[in-house]
């Protein structure tokens, strides 16, 4: 996607593509003043800039008595650009990415669905590094707000565990 970035870069300016970004990686609707913070940009230009994308149908505007929130739209041209300035990262996808360099984990298993702010991670392995692993969990809690809770097992009492399991579980990683 960093092509398609940099082309939107050359062609959009700065401001408009930065009211965009926040958008496109913002989870709710956003107020004015809110969106012009998150984007740096004054309140006045963004109100500009608003206008612009509301008839370009690009973002939606819901009414509430005197209030007005923003959101991107769900049009295919909102999409188009959502998908290339989309960057928020995913905490447990960085947890994982650093798990799989800790030598002694063989199996990463979550152990239910991941909640908006947390997941439950089975760790196996016969000499798990538990005091590297849970440093490896606060600094994604620290860094992004995302608790992720560790269960270390070593491999028969994640076989006795997965067997009486009937719940959710998904294999995040298993090393080859």
């Amino acid at each position: 996607m960093g092509e398609e970035l940099q082309a939107l870069r050359s062609i959009i300016d700065e401001k408009t593509l930065s009211i965009l970004e926040t958008l496109a990686n913002e989870d709710g609707e956003l107020y004015l003043r809110e969106l012009a913070v998150k984007a740096k940009v004054p309140p006045a230009t963004t109100h500009r800039i608003i206008q612009k994308l509301l008839d370009l149908k690009i973002i939606e505007k819901t009414e509430i008595k005197n209030l007005k929130i923003y959101k991107l739209s769900t049009t295919k041209q909102a999409d188009f650009l959502k998908k290339i300035l989309y960057s928020k990262v995913n905490p447990l996808d960085m947890f994982l990415t650093k798990l799989k360099q800790v030598s002694g984990v063989d199996l990463a298993v979550l152990h239910a669905k991941a909640q908006k702010s947390s997941a439950f991670v089975l760790v196996v392995g016969d000499e798990l590094p538990i005091i590297k692993i849970n440093d490896l969990s606060e600094a994604i809690e620290k860094e992004h707000g995302f608790k992720i809770k560790i269960l270390p097992l070593q491999h028969d009492q994640y076989d006795m565990l997965a067997a009486g399991h009937t719940g959710y579980k998904k294999v995040l990683y298993r090393k080859e």
